[in-house]
């Protein structure tokens, strides 16, 4: 059985390792992107369980791509999405609307201990 795919999308190499390494140690499969464009590259080459993304990166931010995913039609339109953010209301300001699926929020640094997320095993 193949463990749970997990794509990170962060500009910053420090919090896509930690990420990354949380999660691989918890089981999962994590892949990572460095910005909106590889994570948009990625998943249309393996959808994932779960995206994990940035809001502030350069380039495509992670609210360019929940609306590139938005507009793919399924499954892409339906992956669950959790945004990470230095504004912790930010992202629920954002995307509170019923239109959107945001499935979480997570303030930044990213803890271990301090963010429980229970993601479904494939």
């Amino acid at each position: 059985m193949r463990p749970t795919h997990i794509l990170v999308a962060d500009d910053s190499r420090t919090l896509r390792t930690h990420v990354r390494r949380v999660l691989t140690e918890a089981g999962f499969e994590a892949a990572i992107a460095e910005d909106g464009a590889q994570a948009l590259q990625q998943i249309r080459a393996r959808c994932p369980a779960v995206a994990v993304l940035d809001i502030n990166m350069p380039g495509i931010d992670g609210f360019s791509v929940l609306s590139s995913l938005k507009g793919m039609g399924p499954p892409f339109d339906e992956l669950p999405v959790i945004l990470l953010s230095r504004d912790q209301s930010q992202a629920l300001e954002t995307f509170g609307g019923p239109s959107w699926s945001v499935s979480a929020q997570a303030g930044q640094p990213v803890s271990a201990r301090r963010h429980h997320l229970r993601i479904p095993r494939e």
